[in-house]
């Protein structure tokens, strides 16, 4: 597994979040997702064979929203777990 940040411009609302959680959420092999309006950003559990640049043009190509890669890396076993 791994998590993979994304910052994202143009969120304004509840509404935006969620639109944004969903398209991720509907990338196979996404597991979890949490986006913050503040500063912008999505967090995304997945799994290794997710390609970061498949998440930024999943949010670009399906939805008004502009997303770039922010970092990623490698979840820990024991994180899992929590």
């Amino acid at each position: 597994m791994k998590r993979v940040y994304v910052n994202i411009s143009g969120m304004s609302c509840q509404g935006c979040m969620n639109i944004v959680k969903n398209t991720l959420m509907k990338v196979e092999g996404v597991v979890d997702v949490e986006v913050e309006l503040v500063p912008g950003s999505a967090k995304i559990i997945c799994d290794e064979n997710v390609k970061s640049a498949q998440l930024v043009s999943s949010i670009n190509e399906n939805t008004s929203y502009k997303a770039s890669l922010q970092k990623e890396e490698d979840v820990l076993e024991e994180e899992l777990k929590e």
